[in-house]
């Protein structure tokens, strides 16, 4: 059943890249097209860029995506705080979640050795969540373990600003280089990126507990 699973999920990404190449569909996906969310969304479009970031988080959409959007959207002294507000929210409502709605029911999709390093945690909170960011970024799972940890919200926000910081610095800034990148090898750069992701949800599917 696990195979055809994986067979049906690999031939409808090969479809909707078919697909995209066929009808052109890329040619909607420009820079140009993107910042036109500001002109829809008016002075909201910070708030729905924020809502969007979270409910994204909660369904474990990459937080690069919203970050690199941000960064070709808005001028990077405006990315950057609202990516790091946004990132910071959504990474509190996902550690919420885990914490006081999932309760036990999370604790079996935590990865192995997590005693270890919650430990860790309880030894030295901050320095810890610090390097776990810094190494996993907002990886969905490491949502969940900081929340069945003990460590308090304070540190939680902390630990994950400061440990965040570099990354999302460096993704706005690389995000104005790969506009060029986007101009010219569009169609590769879509296909890396389903083959990549069908790669993360096969990988996840076959060993569902691992950290990044």
């Amino acid at each position: 059943m696990k195979n055809v699973t994986r067979i049906l999920m690999a031939a409808g990404l090969v479809l909707a890249l078919a697909a995209a190449w066929y009808f052109n569909l890329l040619e909607y996906l420009t820079v140009e097209r993107l910042r036109e969310f500001k002109d829809v969304f008016g002075p909201w479009a910070p708030i729905a860029f924020v809502f969007a970031f979270m409910i994204g988080e909660l369904l474990q959409v990459p937080s690069v995506f919203w970050v690199l959007c941000a960064g070709l959207i808005w001028p990077w002294w405006f990315a950057l705080p609202l990516s790091l507000f946004a990132a910071l929210l959504a990474a509190t409502a996902a550690f919420l979640v885990a914490r006081h709605v999932l309760g036990d029911r999370f604790h079996e999709k935590l990865p192995q050795g997590f005693e270890a390093l919650n430990k860790g945690l309880q030894d030295s909170p901050l320095k810890a969540v610090l390097m776990i960011r810094l190494t996993t970024f907002l990886h969905p799972v490491v949502h969940w373990v900081l929340a069945a940890s003990p460590i308090s919200l304070p540190i939680f926000l902390l630990g994950t600003l400061l440990g965040i910081l570099p990354g999302v610095v460096a993704i706005i800034f690389l995000g104005q280089s790969f506009v060029n990148w986007w101009d010219e090898y569009a169609y590769w750069i879509v296909g890396v990126g389903i083959a990549l992701i069908a790669g993360y949800v096969f990988y996840r599917r076959r060993k569902p507990a691992a950290v990044v």
